[in-house]
């Protein structure tokens, strides 16, 4: 819940700047993944998520009221 709080308070800007930041990670996780590097899997699920929750606020800000 406390996520949620934060990324409300946070503009478009910011917003979009997380967003191509989990971008980049999710990336190098899964080029992790597939070399048999990850040590913990479950941080592709948790990255996904997070940019999913970014997303969504992304999303709000850019409707129309």
């Amino acid at each position: 819940m406390k996520d949620r709080e934060n990324l409300s308070e946070l503009g478009l800007g910011a917003l979009r700047e997380k967003e191509r930041s989990l971008r980049e990670s999710l990336f190098t996780l899964r080029m992790d993944h597939a070399a048999n590097k990850l040590k913990d899997h479950r941080s592709i699920r948790r990255t996904r998520r997070e940019l999913a929750k970014v997303l969504t606020f992304v999303n709000q800000k850019n409707k129309p009221a």
